[in-house]
């Protein structure tokens, strides 16, 4: 699909003379780039290639690549990490927390799909040319191939974050990241509003077309009704932007909230108010209604299980610095005339006449659908895409709009039923290990940061992306690395008693 001007224009065309040469060249020369990074990354022992994928993970839609689906670089890194495990002749064990919840899950994704080739054939849709080569024939195999991929991150950060100083290394790096995205995000606000550059961030390389590079904020073009803009930095849309940040803020609010020396020492800079507010700020300007919704829950557990007094004196901070934020934005056109306070802001955004008629509220129509067809064993993988496309008349693929949704319908009841024993297993061995860390302790303040991430983000991916992101697999990973790390601490013999509070 070719769309020119304003935002529909994508940054280059076919018809363009010498792009394609230009583009070959630019191909040619980041090859031999790529290959020594990928080598370099290949030879670094795992604990330290992490890092550097927590870094491009949230580089969805900048240096990302089209060719049939979107290769973020993140799946770059996290394949050179798994080829230079398997070259060195190293296993990924499955005996960490949720770690055979994820096996037997992995598992019915496998029977679910091999069943669905001897099940009934799927409709005949007639698909858009941009979209064709994400219905062909592979498509089943190639999305449960990118299921196993994206869960092999979980288990490589729990094969090797198994000492205090490794765990505390990545999650620094994550939070470090989502600290800097905050930021820019905050200042594509500024940028849009003044004219001023990086309002958008985002880039990609169309190898499927061989023809075009792609803006996506000039394709997916954004309006919540109350501003014409929200900041997505470098993801494709504000929602994923709002569940990224949703990862990492809920574990500085905890930082700060505990007023624990041992983890200002550990964590400078993360542990505190600043870096906690410019988050909470960030995910106000995503516009993002669950983002919203998911921060303030993840809020209450931070409250219930560390200090109330604390959080409450930096969120009326919060408001107030958002309050004079809005009331600037609305004096310079940021913002819709009819808007004029932060109230007016929120109860917009969760005006209930666009909340019920909301175009997603469609998917789940074509999701029960589904599930009436499929309820057992699902559509298999990949194929609730191409089935949705048919019930609608759509000439694109479908989406289940929410990654619990999408293993409801290829997975079908044993599918998710296996996908929520592998959280609750990480939740319930995480709660444990809350219970029985001291009440002041920096661990607590830690674990208590990464239940309310996990869960407010787990939440939120109901609501958007067919796959778990890896961001939402790294705090799973790393919730399960520090409830074994409490464990072994607790455990007789090593001086430590569990404390019940």
């Amino acid at each position: 699909m070719r769309l020119r001007g304003g935002y529909g224009a994508l940054s280059a065309s076919r018809n363009k003379p010498g792009y394609e040469m230009r583009l070959s060249l630019v191909v040619l020369f980041l090859f031999p780039l790529a290959l020594a990074l990928g080598i370099a990354i290949a030879g670094k022992p795992p604990r330290q290639s992490l890092k550097i994928l927590a870094v491009v993970i949230p580089f969805q839609a900048f240096g990302a690549l089209e060719a049939g689906f979107t290769i973020p670089p993140g799946y770059l890194v996290l394949f050179v990490i798994l080829v230079g495990i398997l070259a060195r002749g190293e296993f990924l064990f499955f005996t960490s927390p949720g770690g055979k919840s994820i096996a037997i899950f992995l598992g019915i994704a496998v029977f679910a799909t091999v069943a669905a080739i001897w099940g009934p054939a799927l409709p005949q849709v007639a698909f858009s040319e941009s979209m064709q080569y994400r219905a062909g024939p592979w498509r089943s195999p190639v999305q449960l191939a990118l299921l196993f991929f994206h869960f092999s991150l979980f288990f490589v950060i729990v094969n090797y974050a198994k000492d205090r100083h490794t765990a505390d290394s990545l999650l620094k790096v994550h939070l470090w990241m989502a600290l800097v995205l905050a930021c820019l995000g905050i200042y594509q606000v500024f940028a849009f509003t003044f004219g001023l550059p990086l309002t958008d961030c985002t880039w990609s390389v169309n190898l499927a077309e061989s023809s075009a590079t792609i803006k996506y904020s000039s394709i997916r073009y954004y309006s919540a009704r109350i501003a014409n803009y929200s900041v997505r930095t470098t993801f494709p849309e504000s929602r994923d932007f709002a569940e990224y940040l949703l990862s990492a803020v809920p574990v500085t609010v905890a930082f700060c909230a505990s007023g624990s020396q041992e983890i200002r020492r550990r964590f400078g800079f993360l542990a505190s108010p600043t870096a906690a507010i410019i988050g909470l700020v960030a995910i106000f300007f995503t516009m993002s209604r669950s983002g919203w919704v998911f921060i303030i829950i993840a809020l209450a557990i931070i409250a219930i299980r560390l200090s109330q007094r604390r959080l409450y004196l930096h969120l009326l901070i919060t408001f107030v610095l958002l309050s004079a934020m809005s009331l600037f934005l609305v004096k310079v056109g940021f913002f819709t005339a009819s808007t004029s306070s932060l109230w007016d802001i929120v109860s917009r955004r969760f005006d209930m006449y666009y909340v019920i008629h909301d175009p997603r509220m469609s998917y789940f129509v074509i999701l029960w659908e589904s599930f009436k067809s499929h309820p057992i064993l699902g559509m298999g993988a990949g194929n609730f895409a191409i089935w949705g496309a048919a019930m609608t008349g759509s000439g694109l693929v479908h989406s289940a709009h929410g990654f619990l949704w999408a293993s409801l319908a290829d997975f079908g009841l044993i599918g998710l039923a296996a996908l929520l024993a592998i959280f609750a297993a990480i939740f319930r061995r995480l709660n444990r290990a809350i219970k029985t860390s001291p009440r002041q302790s920096a661990q607590r303040a830690v674990m208590v940061g990464l239940f309310a991430s996990l869960l407010a983000t787990l939440f939120n991916s109901m609501f958007g992306g067919d796959r778990p992101q890896f961001y939402l697999l790294l705090i799973m990973g790393l919730a399960a690395a520090y409830s074994s790390l409490r464990s072994t601490e607790a455990a007789p013999g090593n001086g430590l008693t569990p404390t019940r509070n």
